[in-house]
């Protein structure tokens, strides 16, 4: 699994990401029939469990949103780019709809999806972060941040993470990232 996963860890924020191959979805059993060619093509299905870790015992941190760079690839190396990576930019949302506070040594956990047009693909991003007060609270998708001062903020990396829809020995390593 380690070859699927990755590791990097910023200002005392340890993040890892494992991703997983679910199945294919075929959506012409979706469509009527007269919808085009590249709507009807299958879709390779992944799961990403991504953990983040506040490895600092006396800093609390709060997760505010999340940057990721989708890449979908033709072949099995990362130079082998299908067209741009799909940019997902969400600075204020959260992660699955929270915003959780981060005590010393407190871990948050969340899985979610990605659909690719290849077998074969790559994540990659940062999430926001803040160094918040004991007293901050967990909040919600929606709710106001703008009280968390520019100066605490910053960016815990997730490192490449591989997606890989079909077995294969030729994974490349884990990536894992200092900072």
């Amino acid at each position: 699994m380690h070859r699927l996963s990755s590791f990097a860890t910023t200002q005392q924020v340890r993040v890892t990401a494992t991703s997983r191959f679910i199945g294919t979805s075929n959506p012409a059993f979706h469509f009527p029939p007269a919808v085009t060619p590249d709507v009807l093509r299958s879709k390779y299905r992944f799961a990403y469990r991504v953990r983040v870790e506040n490895l600092s015992s006396h800093q609390y941190v709060q997760l505010l949103g999340r940057y990721w760079e989708i890449q979908e690839h033709d072949g099995p190396h990362s130079q082998d780019a299908v067209d741009s990576p799909i940019v997902v930019n969400a600075p204020e949302t959260g992660a699955v709809g929270q915003l959780p506070v981060l005590r010393p040594n407190q871990v948050f956990e969340y899985t979610s999806g990605a659909d690719l047009g290849t077998s074969r693909g790559s994540m990659q991003g940062h999430f926001y972060m803040a160094v918040v007060p004991e007293d901050a609270v967990c909040l919600n998708s929606g709710d106001d941040v703008d009280i968390i001062q520019e100066s605490d903020k910053f960016e815990a990396v997730v490192a490449p993470f591989p997606l890989v829809g079909y077995c294969s020995s030729n994974l490349g390593p884990q990536s894992e990232i200092e900072s």
